[in-house]
């Protein structure tokens, strides 16, 4: 599962006409790897303005436990289901403001406790066994109550050690999992979900379920995304190799 390519992928099936879009709003299913997904997208001349999606059930496993990492020594992290696996860390605690400076020192640090986590904890979905080990490493700032929503910045480490440049549609279920779970919010209540380049999702937990033997929750997650680039590929009926061509690697 993933939030931003959720979004990504509803803005562009719409705005290119691969799927018929019903102003002022479009609904759609979607089914990801994680489950299936309703989304609904607000659409205004043509335009995609909202793509909102309801995203699997998401819950917490650990919650406040401490993992020896080397050169860090004792931390204390969160792990989460939101689609995808989480462990969660305070950025202040470890030095980071959340900073696009920062971005490179916090995708070494990440995998290093991300390391130590999966050799530390078990994270293991209570009804999917296949699903296991935790994939992304959250640094969250403080949270904060402004205009009536609650507020947070973060920097999430992906699978392979990339920093997201988006507040990840995952990672906030997961953050919203945990933080349901500690009492930071209520059920409906808005929760802003920045990124470390500034742009945000909105947030919410819309009801409470249970998965396997576990407390859950279901999210909403709300942004927008823009088409940047149509490409084309051609293929010549003389090319003798329309299908490309396959060596063993050739990288060193």
């Amino acid at each position: 599962m993933s939030g931003s390519n959720t979004i990504c992928v509803a803005t562009v099936a719409l705005e290119t006409g691969m799927v018929p879009m019903k102003e002022p709003e479009t609904l759609l299913r979607m089914e990801a790897p994680a489950g299936m997904i309703e989304v609904r997208c607000l659409c205004e001349n043509g335009k995609v303005k909202q793509v909102e999606f309801t995203n699997v059930p998401a819950f917490a496993l650990h919650l406040d436990t401490h993992v020896e990492v080397e050169g860090l020594g004792t931390i204390t992290v969160d792990t989460s289901y939101g689609g995808m696996t989480f462990a969660h860390v305070n950025a202040r605690a470890l030095g980071f403001s959340i900073t696009p400076d920062e971005a490179h020192q916090m995708s070494l640090m990440g995998q290093r406790i991300k390391k130590s986590v999966n050799e530390q904890l078990e994270v293991v979905h209570p009804e999917n066994p296949k699903i296991r080990d935790v994939s992304n490493v959250i640094f969250e700032g403080p949270i904060e109550r402004v205009d009536g929503r609650v507020e947070s910045v973060n920097g999430t480490v992906c699978l392979h050690g990339r920093l997201d440049r988006s507040p990840t549609g995952t990672g906030t279920t997961g953050r919203l999992a945990v933080m349901s779970a500690k009492g930071q919010i209520a059920k409906g209540e808005l929760f802003r979900n920045r990124s470390i380049i500034g742009t945000h999702f909105d947030s919410r937990v819309i009801a409470n379920t249970r998965l396997g033997d576990r407390d859950a929750v279901v999210v909403t997650i709300a942004g927008q995304a823009w088409i940047t680039s149509i490409g084309q590929y051609g293929l010549d009926p003389t090319d003798p190799y329309p299908r490309g061509h396959r060596l063993s690697d050739v990288w060193f």
